[in-house]
Formats: C-alpha cells, structure tokens, sequence
C-alpha cells in the first residue's frame, strides 16, 4: 500500500513541473485524430461513390423497370430483395455480410444440380450414340451378307457377269467418333458419378458441361471425338446410321469393270438384290427358312434367256414361286407349272377375262 502511494507521489510531481508538455501532447493528439478523421471521410466518400456506381449498372442492367425507384439510392437491401430468389434473401433480419455467404452457398448448390444434370444427359446420350452405332454395324453387317450372297458361284448372270454390291465410306461421317466418345463416357463415370473425389479428373464430362442442351452437347462431342470442324453436320444426320456409309450397287464383268447390262441382265441384277434382301428375314430363324409364301414376279420372261433359268435355280434353292408373264409360254414344264391364257375383254376394254388353264392345276 506504502509503494503504491510512493508512485501516485512521484507521478503528480511529474505533472506538476512540466505542465507545458502535457498541454502539448493534447493539442497534438487533437490534430492527429483530426487528420484521421479526414483522410477516413476522403475514403467513404471515394468507396461511396465507387458503390453508387456499381449500384446503378446493377439497377440498370437487372430493374430497367424500377430504375427511377432504385437508382442513387444505394439501398442493398431493396437491391437484394427484387433481384435476389427467396431462398437466399427470405429472412427479414438477414445482414449485408450473410448475403454474399448464401449467394456462394446458392451458387454452389447450383453447379452441383448442373454437375448432376450434366451427368444424366451424357449418359443418355452415350446410350443414343451407341445404339447408333450398333445400329450401324448391324447395317453393314446386311451388306455384307448380301454381297456374299450375290457373289456365289450360281448367282452368275449371262455374259459371266457379276453383282456387285460394295459398302464405301467415302464422303460420309467416320462412325470412329461414336466409339471414342462412348469409351471417353464410361471412363469419366468410371471416376464417380456425382461430386466424386475425382471431379477433376473427368474429361470429356467436364468439357461438354458448358454445352446446356443435349443438341449443342452432341454435335460438340462429334468435333471433340475426333470429327471434323470443317464438317457442320445436323442432328438428324449425326443421329441417321446411313450418313455413316453408303452403298454402290451395280453389274461388273468377271474382269472385275462396271458394266451397265442388257436390259435383262439389269432385271436379273435387281431381281437378285430383292431376292438377298429378303434372305436377311431368314438370320430370325438360324439360317433356316422362315415359314412364308414367296413370289418372285419376272415380265416379259421369255426376253431373259438364260437369266431365266439362273432366277429358276435360285427359285427353287429359296423357296420361291415364280410369277411369270410372257407373250408366249416359257420354258414349258407341265409337272411343276400351271400355265394360263389372259384375253382382253371385247365388251370392255378395262375388264379381261377370267383367265383360262392351259394346263396345271385347275382346281
């Protein structure tokens, strides 16, 4: 207690003797405060005006409609309940600094619904895309069932000449793209599904997350898989298997050269391509005949010549009838023919006859 009064002593006598300075100190921490003061105004005044600024661009480009309510104003408040959702600003005593916390909060809500419809999107796609491309091979996979068809050794036409029915790319969309653009999918959800640890990671999921609509990611996923830029394919013709080849039909001699045919070497070409297109329906039964009635319907038969006889060959090995129409009866064979006579009718020009049995089955 003895020490404490000591030092209350000591310091008043110091005050007392030097009076001047103590004034001095006063006045001086008087004009500091003031210049603070000052310079802290300067300052509000600058980011004040800075803000009313900002304020106003906001106003104008998002309440062209409320422009005279709002500008100058500088009310954040009001700002933040016109153009902000509710969820963010529902709460009458929500501060200033809690707003840009629940917009970061919102906007990251958003990314991970956007990162979760992305997703779902690249998948059904990459579902579409591989249809398309098993729809593709499918396709081709006919053509060449159908040109080892045509190329068996009885299916020569007169003259020893060939069909030929070749699957040629050129001039139209690579199907390679469908296939890099799948694999990159399943890579990517290899990595995680929504949110994984492994976001970063994904490829072409995150590439293509910019793109909204499933048209824009399409076509984007064709250039990035390995298409062309040069190219400006449609949807419809991205999505058609038949812009992914094409196919040249035509007659070729045994020396392998194009050749356009007689007139009955061109129906005995075409009646051949019928013929193995409708072989295909066959593959539903394992190869074996699929129980049907079969016609093969050939004009002007006597004008084939031996091409007749090579349709009748392959009649007989695919389980065909063979309707035939001719001025005079060709090749006659009455144990496996039914043969009848057309006659116009005299009374009206537009009705015939009933046909009348020469021989065969009359019954």
């Amino acid at each position: 207690h003895e020490q404490i009064k000591d030092l209350v002593s000591k310091k008043n006598k110091v005050y007392s003797e030097n009076t001047e300075i103590i004034n001095n100190t006063s006045v001086l921490l008087e004009e500091v405060n003031g210049q603070l003061i000052e310079k802290l105004e300067a300052n509000y005044q600058s980011a004040n005006s800075k803000y009313i600024v900002e304020y106003n661009v906001h106003v104008r480009q998002y309440l062209k409609s409320n422009v005279d309510r709002f500008e100058n104003s500088g009310d954040f408040r009001a700002l933040c309940e016109e153009v902000l959702p509710s969820e963010i600003f529902s709460e009458i005593n929500t501060l200033e600094r809690e707003v840009i916390e629940k917009i970061d909060k919102y906007l990251k809500d958003i990314n991970l619904k956007n990162k979760r419809l992305n997703n779902r999107k690249l998948q059904k796609l990459a579902v579409i895309i591989e249809e398309v491309a098993s729809e593709v091979s499918d396709q081709r996979n006919d053509i060449r069932t159908i040109r080892n068809f045509l190329n068996s050794h009885d299916k020569e036409i007169t003259g020893g000449h060939l069909v030929s029915l070749e699957d040629d790319s050129e001039g139209v969309f690579s199907s390679d793209w469908m296939n890099v653009f799948t694999e990159n999918i399943n890579k990517d959800l290899g990595l995680g599904l929504e949110n994984s640890l492994f976001e970063s990671e994904k490829g072409i999921t995150n590439d293509l997350e910019k793109y909204p609509s499933l048209k824009e990611k399409l076509t984007e996923a064709f250039y990035r898989s390995g298409g062309s830029r040069s190219l400006k394919p449609t949807i419809e013709e991205l999505l058609n298997p038949k812009s992914y080849y094409t196919v040249k039909f035509s007659i070729k001699t045994n020396q392998g050269k194009k050749n356009d045919g007689s007139t009955s070497q061109t129906y005995a070409a075409i009646s051949l391509l019928c013929i193995a297109k409708l072989s295909l329906l066959n593959r539903q039964s394992k190869n074996s005949q699929v129980e049907a009635i079969r016609f093969m319907a050939i004009d002007e038969a006597e004008g084939l010549g031996s091409n007749f006889d090579m349709l009748y060959k392959i009649a007989l090995a695919n389980d065909y009838q063979i309707l035939s129409l001719s001025i005079s009866p060709n090749k006659i064979d009455a144990e496996k023919q039914n043969i009848y006579l057309l006659h116009n009718s005299l009374e009206d020009e537009k009705v015939n006859y009933e046909p009348v049995p020469i021989f065969g089955l009359t019954s």
